[in-house]
């Protein structure tokens, strides 16, 4: 068993999970400038971590499921995030 498949399933054991959050297809689960104080495990769907510059936009990273996904940037460091997390597959 991997070691993402070990935290999961610690977790579980130890009912540590917040609550289940569904988003529709293209929904923001976070935006630029928020904090994030979540780390997220995708049950379902696939999501995308993104940001935008001046022009364009750039993905940094996919989340598909069994996948933790967060905005890193803001949840080791408690301030606000240059990332967007948007949902792209229900």
């Amino acid at each position: 068993m991997n070691p993402i498949s070990n935290l999961i399933d610690r977790i579980n054991n130890e009912n540590l999970w917040d609550r289940e959050i569904q988003l529709e297809r293209n929904e923001y689960l976070k935006v630029k400038g928020s904090i994030d104080t979540n780390i997220y495990l995708v049950i379902n769907g696939s999501l995308r971590i993104f940001v935008i510059d001046e022009y364009e936009e750039h993905t940094i990273r996919f989340g598909y499921k069994d996948n933790l996904i967060a905005s890193l940037d803001s949840f080791l460091n408690e301030q606000p995030s240059d990332f967007y997390i948007q949902a792209l597959k229900k």
